[in-house]
């Protein structure tokens, strides 16, 4: 009885709906957090670009805008719903790491899951969407 245990997952909100845990950190929006969660909205995470670590863009500071990178293969890309897809991000981010292309995704997921041969830099665009975390439970 009683206590809190961790438990990592790539899509924790499916270990919920599953059954498998009580609560969940959930990246949001995830169309199936639903009314029938309760949500405890935690923080807004901003986007960012990871770049290889020898590029140009690396030397660059602490922010990039989508202009800048208009020309550069992108190995993923933060869809439209802010639906992130954590597998496919960890591979991008190894074609990165390889000094092939960018990709954006949530800023500190970047940072979590970049390599020594990636650089996750801030990303000024509008466009994408801004992701949050939240602890959901029903």
């Amino acid at each position: 009885h009683g206590g809190l245990a961790t438990d990592a997952a790539d899509d924790a909100p499916a270990a919920r709906l599953s059954g498998e845990v009580d609560g969940a950190l959930a990246r949001l929006p995830d169309a199936r957090v639903d009314d029938t969660f309760h949500v405890g909205r935690l923080y807004k995470e901003a986007p960012g670009i990871a770049v290889p670590k020898d590029s140009v863009y690396a030397e660059v500071g602490e922010e990039l805008a989508l202009a800048d990178v208009a020309d550069e293969h992108l190995n993923y890309r933060l869809d439209d719903s802010g639906l992130v897809d954590v597998p496919a991000v960890r591979d991008a981010l190894q074609v990165v790491a390889a000094n092939v292309g960018i990709a954006i995704a949530p800023r500190p997921l970047l940072k979590v899951l970049s390599k020594k041969q990636v650089v996750p830099l801030g990303l000024n665009a509008e466009s994408i969407p801004v992701t949050e975390i939240a602890l959901v439970w029903r």
